[in-house]
């Protein structure tokens, strides 16, 4: 798992169950990062899709907590796991394909 973990509390918590394409959850996470600049954000993403896909990820936003879970991982289970790692007070859930 790769996490922001230490520090101040934030101040909202997004949730992003990934299930579809990278480039998808790219966009998203793009999205997100462009709000990182005013507002204290963490980002817990949950995979089904490999190893590979999560290190990708990782490596390409290391500022997201990036959680594997099994491929037959239903999303409403997978947000529950993400619900188990945020810390903010409020937190959002949204899907891998919004920008």
């Amino acid at each position: 798992m790769s996490s922001e973990t230490s520090g101040p509390m934030p101040q909202i918590s997004f949730v992003v169950p990934a299930v579809n394409t990278f480039e998808d959850l790219s966009k998203t996470l793009g999205a997100i990062d462009r709000e990182r600049r005013m507002f204290s954000i963490e980002v817990v993403v949950v995979t089904r899709l490999g190893v590979d896909f999560a290190v990708r990820t990782r490596e390409a936003f290391p500022w997201a907590t990036v959680v594997e879970v099994d491929a037959d991982t239903p999303i409403p289970q997978m947000r529950g796991v993400a619900f188990a790692q945020v810390r903010a007070p409020v937190v959002a859930v949204i899907e891998d394909h919004v920008q």
